[in-house]
C-alpha cells in the first residue's frame, strides 16, 4: 500500500507539470494519501506528499500555506535519509518566502539559513542563488541580481536541472523588468521559455509566457504580446493563479489600447479579484498597476491614483523598489 500511494504521489507532481487541470482535482487524492502513509508509518513517501499538497498551495499563490506544508515534508524527508526530497524542499522554503508577504530583508535572511541548513548542498545552493537574486532585484541591487542568477544557472546546468534552470528564467524576467529594461526581460525569458518549450513542460511555460506578454507590451509590440497571454491562457492549469493574474492584466492593457476599454477594464479587474485571494504582495500590487493603466487610459485619473495608492502600500509592505515607482506613478496622476 505505502509503494501504491507513493506511486500515484509520483504521478500526480508529473501531471502538474505537464497537464493543465490536473492540479485542480488532485486535493482529495493527496489528502488521502497524508492519511493512509501517516497510518503506515511511511516517511519517504509522506515526505513525498507533503512536497506535492505545497505545491498545490503554492499554484494557489498561498504562501503562508505553503511553508508549514513544506517543513512537514523537509522532516519527513530527513527522518527517511531522502536527500533529493529534502533539497527539494528546503529550496522550495525559500522559493516561498521570496514570492510570499515575507519581506524582503528578512526573506533575504532566511534564505541564508536555509542553504546553511542544506550544509553545502549543491542544488539547494543553486536554486538559493537564483532565489536570493529576485530579492536582490526586489531591493534595487540589479547587478548583484544578474551575478547570483548567473552563478546559480551554472550550477544547475552543471548539475543536469535542465527544466530548473529554465524555470529560472523568471528571474531574468523580472530583473528586466523592475530595473526597467524589458529588452533584457524578453531575452532571457525566451530562452527559459523555448527550452521549457522543448521539454513538453507547462508548468513553468505558462508564467514564463505570461511574463514575456508584459515584456513585449513594454516594447509596443501587442499582437506578439496578445500571442503570448494566449499561449499563458491555455497551458495554465486551472489552479495556476500567478499565469492566470499575469496573462489577464497584460490582455487587459492590450484591449484598452485598442480602445475596447470595457473588456480591458473587466479583464484587468478579474486579474486583481484573483489577486487579492493570494499572499503574494508583488502580485497583486503588480495586478493593481495593471489596473490603473487601464482605468487612466479612459480617463478615470481619480480611480487610477486609488489603485497605484494601494499598489503601493502593498510594495511598501513587501519592502520593494517598486513602491517609489508607485510613488512617481502618484505624483503624475495628482491634481496640479
Amino acid at each position: 500500500p505505502a509503494l501504491e500511494w507513493t506511486a500515484r504521489i509520483e504521478l500526480i507532481e508529473v501531471g502538474i507539470q505537464s497537464e493543465p487541470g490536473r492540479a485542480d482535482r488532485s486535493g482529495p487524492e493527496v489528502e488521502e494519501a497524508i492519511r493512509v502513509l501517516e497510518q503506515l508509518g511511511d516517511d519517504a513517501g509522506l515526505a513525498k506528499a507533503w512536497h506535492v499538497s505545497a505545491m498545490l498551495r503554492w499554484l494557489q499563490a498561498r504562501a503562508e500555506e505553503t511553508l508549514p506544508a513544506l517543513e512537514r515534508a523537509v522532516e519527513h524527508a530527513e527522518r527517511a535519509g531522502d536527500d533529493r526530497q529534502f533539497a527539494e524542499d528546503l529550496w522550495l522554503q525559500a522559493m516561498t518566502m521570496s514570492w510570499g508577504p515575507t519581506p524582503v530583508n528578512e526573506a533575504i535572511d532566511r534564505v541564508k539559513v536555509v542553504m546553511a541548513r542544506s550544509e553545502g548542498h549543491r542544488k539547494v545552493e543553486a536554486l538559493c542563488l537564483a532565489t536570493l537574486s529576485h530579492l536582490e532585484a526586489s531591493r534595487g541591487n540589479f547587478e548583484e541580481a544578474r551575478r547570483l542568477i548567473a552563478r546559480g544557472r551554472a550550477m544547475m546546468r552543471e548539475l543536469g536541472l535542465t527544466v530548473l534552470a529554465a524555470g529560472t528564467s523568471h528571474s531574468d524576467g523580472y530583473i528586466g523588468l523592475v530595473s526597467g529594461n524589458p529588452l533584457e526581460a524578453e531575452a532571457g525569458l525566451r530562452d527559459g521559455y523555448e527550452e521549457l518549450e522543448r521539454l513538453g513542460e507547462k508548468a513553468y511555460l505558462s508564467t514564463s509566457a505570461a511574463y514575456l506578454a508584459e515584456a513585449l507590451y513594454q516594447q509596443g509590440r501587442l499582437d506578439e504580446a496578445e500571442r503570448f497571454t494566449q499561449i499563458s491562457e491555455e497551458t495554465a492549469d486551472p489552479s495556476d493563479l500567478a499565469s492566470h493574474i499575469g496573462w489577464r492584466s497584460v490582455r487587459g492593457k492590450i484591449l484598452a489600447r485598442r480602445g475596447r476599454l470595457e473588456e480591458g477594464e473587466r479583464l484587468a479587474r478579474d486579474a486583481c479579484t484573483l489577486a487579492e485571494g493570494t499572499d503574494f504582495l508583488d502580485a497583486t500590487a503588480d495586478a493593481l498597476m495593471h489596473l490603473a493603466e487601464v482605468l487612466e487610459l479612459a480617463g478615470r485619473v481619480d480611480e487610477a491614483r486609488d489603485s497605484v495608492s494601494r499598489a503601493e502600500a502593498l510594495y511598501e509592505q513587501k519592502g520593494s523598489v517598486l513602491a517609489d515607482r508607485a510613488r512617481e506613478r502618484l505624483a503624475r496622476l495628482s491634481p496640479r
